[in-house]
C-alpha cells in the first residue's frame, strides 16, 4: 500500500511541533539512554534506575522517540537501538552525543524564545536578555564551556574526514587553528600531515581541554594549545585555519580578526576559512537555519560567496578558491592581497568562479612543541624565531589511509569530549571589547 501523501496542513503541523522532537532527543542524550540500549531488547523498567528516571515516563519517552527512528520498539514493550541511537552513544567513534546534549540546555531555549525580538530589532538575544554577548555569558560557567566544546567535537568528528579528503594540508610546515576549541580538527589534520606541526588557539577557558586531546592523539611533540584573545593571534604560521568562527561575527568583526591574522602571518602565508555558504533560493535548510541561529545567538551570519570575498578583502586577503567538501562546509582559501601569489599549478573548483594558479608555500621544518596550554601576553608579542631549515615537500599521503587515521583520531578525541557540546565557537574579543 503506498504511503499517504502529506497534506500542507499536516506538514505545517509537523514542522511547528519540531521543538518537541528536539527536546526529546536532548533528554535522551542527557540521560545517555543510547549507552544502555543496544541490539538486545530491554525494558524501560530495567533502564530507569540506571539513568535516574521514572519508569512509566521513560517508557513514554522511548515510545515517542521510536516513532522518529531514534530507537525501535518491539511488540513486547521492549526497545532496541537504531543507526541514529548508535550515534548518541558516548563511546561511538562518530558520536554526535554532544550536539543534542547542548542544544536543549535552558539558555539555548531562552535565546530561541527571544527570536521575535531579534527579528524585530536585529539585536541578538544574549545582549537583550543578559546584557552581554554569549561568550561573556559563558565565561564564568564551566559547564556551558564544556557543553560547547563537546558539540564542536561532535561537528568536527563529522566533517573532519570530509575536509582532509579534499584539501592537502601536508605542504604547510606550521598550521595555526584559530578558534580551534578542543583541537579535534587540528588533530585530524596533523594525523594525515606527519611533517606538519600546529597550534590550537582559542580563549583560555575554552582551549584548556585541547592539551588532553593532543596528548591522547600522541601529538605532544608537534602540537600545542595556546590561550588568548583575537588581538594576539600566534605569529609565524604557514597556514591559518579558521573553522566555524567567522560565522559568529558581523562583517566588521570578521574583518578585524582577519586583519589580526594577516599581521601574524608572513607575506606568503595561506588563509583557510572553513565555513558554510548560503545556497540557492528555497534550498539548503540546514545552512539557512544555522544563519537564524547566528541572528539570535551571536549577531553573525552565514554568508554567500561574494559576501565572503568582501570580508576577505576587508581583512587584507584575496579569496582565491572555494572547495566543496562532502559535508556542509567549504574550504575558502585566500592569500595576502598585498603580495603576489607564486603561480605554477592550476587549482579550480566547480563550486567557485575563482581560479588559482600557484606553487606550494615554502615548508619550514617543524619544531618540537610543548603540549601544555600557554597564554599569549598581548597583540605586541614578538613573532619569535623563524625556522630556517628546509625540506622537500613529501609525496601526497594516501587519502584512504589518511581518512581512516582521522576517523580513529576523531574517535579518541570524541571519547575525551563526550561530556560536552555547543553550536558556536567563541569570539576572540580583545581585552577591551569593541563597541
Amino acid at each position: 500500500m503506498p504511503e499517504p501523501v502529506e497534506t500542507p496542513a499536516a506538514a505545517l503541523m509537523r514542522l511547528t511541533n519540531g521543538y518537541q522532537v528536539s527536546q526529546a532527543i536532548h533528554v535522551a542524550a542527557e540521560l545517555r539512554l543510547a549507552d544502555f540500549i543496544g541490539d538486545e531488547p530491554v525494558t524501560a523498567d530495567a533502564i530507569a534506575p540506571r539513568v535516574g528516571a521514572h519508569a512509566p515516563s521513560l517508557y513514554r519517552l522511548l515510545r515517542a522517540l521510536s516513532t522518529v527512528g531514534i530507537f525501535r520498539k518491539t511488540d513486547d514493550k521492549r526497545f532496541v537501538g537504531s543507526p541514529m541511537s548508535d550515534l548518541l552513544r558516548t563511546d561511538h567513534p562518530r558520536s554526535m552525543w554532544g550536539w543534542p546534549a547542548f542544544i536543549g540546555r535552558p539558555h539555548q531555549r531562552e535565546m530561541w524564545g527571544d527570536l521575535l525580538h531579534s527579528v524585530r530589532t536585529g539585536q541578538d538575544a544574549p545582549h537583550h536578555l543578559w546584557g552581554v554577548d554569549v561568550w561573556q555569558y559563558r565565561a564564568d560557567k564551566p559547564e556551558e564551556i564544556a557543553g560547547m566544546n563537546a558539540a564542536m567535537a561532535a561537528v568536527s568528528r563529522t566533517v573532519a574526514p570530509a575536509i582532509v579528503a579534499v584539501y592537502d594540508f601536508s605542504r604547510f610546515g606550521r598550521i595555526v587553528d584559530v578558534g580551534g576549541a578542543n583541537g579535534a580538527l587540528l588533530v585530524a589534520i596533523l594525523t594525515v600531515s606527519p611533517r606538519s606541526s600546529g597550534i590550537v588557539f582559542d580563549l583560555p577557558p575554552v582551549v584548556r581541554e585541547a592539551a588532553s586531546v593532543i596528548r591522547e592523539a600522541g601529538l605532544e611533540g608537534r602540537c600545542e594549545a595556546v590561550g588568548g584573545s583575537w588581538d594576539a593571534v600566534p605569529a609565524g604560521g604557514d597556514a591559518y585555519v579558521i573553522k566555524a568562527v567567522l560565522v559568529d561575527t558581523t562583517d566588521e568583526e570578521a574583518a578585524t580578526l582577519l586583519r589580526n591574522v594577516r599581521s601574524a602571518m608572513g607575506p606568503r602565508g595561506t588563509l583557510l576559512v572553513i565555513d558554510r555558504l548560503i545556497g540557492t533560493p528555497n534550498e539548503g535548510a540546514a545552512d539557512a537555519f544555522i544563519d537564524i541561529t547566528m541572528l539570535v545567538g551571536t549577531g553573525g551570519a552565514v554568508r554567500r560567496q561574494n559576501e565572503w570575498a568582501a570580508v576577505f578583502a576587508a581583512g587584507g586577503f584575496k579569496l582565491d578558491s572555494v572547495t566543496p567538501t562532502a559535508s556542509r562546509f567549504y574550504v575558502l582559501e585566500g592569500h595576502p592581497s598585498e603580495s603576489p601569489v607564486l603561480r605554477s599549478a592550476q587549482c579550480s573548483t566547480e563550486a567557485s568562479n575563482f581560479t588559482l594558479k600557484r606553487t606550494p608555500a615554502r615548508i619550514r621544518s617543524p619544531r618540537p612543541l610543548s603540549v601544555g596550554v600557554r597564554q599569549t601576553e598581548s597583540s605586541a608579542s614578538p613573532r619569535g624565531k623563524q625556522w630556517s631549515s628546509r625540506h622537500q615537500r613529501t609525496a601526497r599521503r594516501s587519502l584512504s589511509s589518511g581518512v581512516d587515521r582521522v576517523n580513529r583520531s576523531c574517535s579518541s578525541t570524541g571519547q575525551l569530549a563526550a561530556r560536552r557540546a555547543g553550536p558556536w565557537l567563541p569570539r576572540f574579543w580583545p581585552s577591551s571589547s569593541p563597541s
